[in-house]
Formats: C-alpha cells, sequence, structure tokens
C-alpha cells in the first residue's frame, strides 16, 4: 500500500549543510565538522540553489553546518531567503553571535535561530564542545538573540555526562526567552559513530526521567519541549496523549518529506542516512528526489522491524530511526538500539 510520501517527488524540508568550517570539535558532531571541505558548493551555486528550493516549493529550510556563521556569504544566503517564500531555521554554536550579527538576523527575517547548548554548567558544556568559553558565548547569544525579537531555541544532546541538567538548561532557557528545546539523541554517525560509552543505560534514562517529569509539569506552559530520542520522544507523547492533546504518530520521512544536502552538493536522505542519493552539480533536486534510488529510500524507511508490529508503543516512536539502524547494522528492518519498551521493562518503569 503506498503512503502520501511515496507521491512527493521533492522534500518539502530540507537540512543544508551550508559549510563543514566549524571553530568547535564537539564529540558528538553527526557532520564531523571542523576543516572546510574542498569543494563546498561556491557562492554562485549556493544562490542558484535558492532560487531552485523556492520555484520547486521547498516548504522549510534547516541551515546547518559545520557553523553556518564562518561561511562567508552566509548573509548573502539568509537575505536572499528573506522574503518569507521559505521558513527558515539556522542552527549556530553561538559563538559569533555579538550586537551587531543579532541585529542582522533580525533583518533576515529568519523564522527561528537553534543556540547549541549541552549544559547547565560551563564545565558540562565546554567539555562536550572542546571549547573553552564556549558556554558564555552560547547563553550570551541567546540574551542578545532575545533583545533583539529573533525567536530562538536549544538544541541539547542528550548523553551520560549531562543527563541530570535537563532542568537546569530548561529554566535557563525560560529565563533567555527561548521559544523550544530539543532534546537531542546521540547518533552514531560522524564524530560520534561507535561512540557507545555517551549513550544512556536503562538506569539512567529512570533516573532523568524522574527529574525530567517534575521540571516538565512546571515548564510546558512556558516552552515547547521536543525530541528525537525514542525513550524521550515516546514518555512525552504519552504524556501529552494522557493530558487529552492529539498526538501525531512519528514515522522516518527520510527519503520522503526530509533530506539532507552536504556542503558540497550532495543529497541525502537525512543526516543520519549516508546513503548518497545524487549531487546538485550534476542533477536538480527535484531530479534527485524522483530518482529509483530515492524511491529505494522511501520503501526502506518505510520497513518495520519484527519485533515492533506488536508493540503497544508502536504508533509512538515506529521502531526507532531507520537511519541509524541503517549506519549501525546496514538494514533498516532492525529495531532502534533506544527502545522504550525495553527501557521500561528493564527497570519496571510506570509513566
Amino acid at each position: 500500500m503506498k503512503e502520501l510520501r511515496d507521491f512527493v517527488k521533492l522534500p518539502l524540508r530540507l537540512f543544508w549543510e551550508v559549510t563543514s568550517e566549524c571553530n568547535f570539535r564537539c564529540k558528538h558532531c553527526y557532520a564531523d565538522a571542523g576543516k572546510r571541505r574542498a569543494d563546498e558548493l561556491n557562492h554562485q551555486e549556493a544562490l542558484e540553489l535558492l532560487d531552485e528550493f523556492k520555484r520547486i516549493g521547498i516548504f522549510d529550510l534547516f541551515i546547518a553546518g559545520g557553523e553556518p556563521l564562518m561561511r562567508k556569504d552566509i548573509f548573502d544566503i539568509l537575505e536572499r531567503l528573506s522574503d518569507n517564500t521559505i521558513s527558515v531555521t539556522m542552527s549556530t554554536n553561538g559563538s559569533f553571535i555579538d550586537e551587531d550579527i543579532a541585529e542582522r538576523l533580525r533583518r533576515c527575517n529568519l523564522g527561528l535561530v537553534t543556540v547549541s547548548l549541552d549544559g547547565s554548567t560551563p564545565r558540562t558544556h565546554e567539555q562536550f564542545r572542546r571549547a573553552e568559553g564556549s558556554f558564555e558565548k552560547a547563553v550570551q547569544a541567546l540574551g542578545l538573540l532575545h533583545e533583539h525579537h529573533v525567536t530562538t531555541s536549544v538544541g541539547y544532546v542528550l548523553h551520560r555526562e549531562n543527563y541530570l541538567e535537563v532542568p537546569g538548561v530548561i529554566a535557563l532557557c525560560i529565563e533567555h526567552g527561548v521559544r523550544l528545546i530539543n532534546i537531542m539523541r546521540i547518533a552514531p554517525v560522524g564524530r560520534a559513530a561507535g561512540a557507545d560509552g555517551l549513550s544512556l543505560t536503562c538506569s539512567m534514562y529512570q533516573e532523568f526521567l524522574q527529574g525530567f517529569e517534575q521540571i516538565y509539569e512546571e515548564a510546558k506552559n512556558a516552552i515547547t519541549i521536543l525530541s528525537d530520542n525514542p525513550v524521550v520522544s515516546t514518555w512525552l507523547a504519552i504524556k501529552k496523549e494522557r493530558e487529552g492533546e492529539e498526538v501525531k504518530s512519528h514515522y522516518c520521512d527520510a527519503g520522503g518529506f526530509t533530506g539532507y544536502m552536504q556542503a558540497n552538493g550532495n543529497v541525502l536522505p537525512c543526516g543520519y542516512f549516508p546513503v548518497v542519493l545524487g549531487n546538485v552539480r550534476h542533477s536538480s533536486l527535484k531530479a534527485i528526489w524522483a530518482s529509483t534510488a530515492a524511491q529505494r529510500v522511501r520503501d526502506l524507511a518505510c520497513q518495520l522491524p519484527s519485533e515492533c508490529t506488536e508493540c503497544e508503543y508502536l504508533s509512538y516512536c515506529r521502531g526507532g530511526c531507520r537511519g541509524v539502524c541503517f549506519s549501525l547494522y546496514e538494514r533498516t528492518d532492525a529495531r532502534d538500539p533506544i527502545c522504550f519498551k525495553e527501557f521500561k521493562e528493564r527497570v519496571g518503569f510506570e509513566v
């Protein structure tokens, strides 16, 4: 049976790694960012791509890196998008944001600026980000962006070294007017490939959720809390459903509604799914999305692990991330190693 995404021949949401250059060397970086790639799309190629995005109907564009503000023509790109025909989000580590940059970002009419924050203390954040002084700069960036009326969110990567600091980070977010926090997983790609020592154990998840529940009840009306971590997202979905909210079923839309483009123009299904579908230097994005390779990925993204088909939590997690499973096992019909049911059964946790 075909699904709606099978008939979508272009990504409605595109993540664009505009540069691989970055001044940090974060332990978790799925893009393995650092040095600028020699074959990155040049200024003219980037601007022509933006025109194509508008022409084919890209709805959401998420500008990432590396550190986007290290790309010399980043404001040419952002200003080209300032007419609001595409909703634009930009992620940043915050280290380059001062009064001038905050004001320039405001004038670009961005829908959202996401600042990375990986702890409620300088020690935790900076050990993970490997950049001294980065905590203060990130917090300062949130304050400056708020003062200049730029809507902000925080990206928080959950791992063993910071899982008890989420309440403090959420409190800090509320203090600085942050609209949304995304509690993200450690994905085993890029610099985090094989980093099993960063993932939470079941007992750690239990400890995390026990502390998280209190701050969630206190903060849910002040800030939107999202997660792509199957344990956390399933817990959040169950809580919201019990409170009367309509919860949409999660599924992998890699290669369907969502795509990812690397700095050199390679197009992937998503940042966690390391399969190159084509390159925009050689084919249009629309042609790449209509290709046999893209359809094959859409088919793979629909595959469910056999052990998940009868699970009571299937509608919440859909077996987890297909890209992560492909990165780990070179197959998509495997169960995500982060599993709410396994966690719940191992520790006897009740929502």
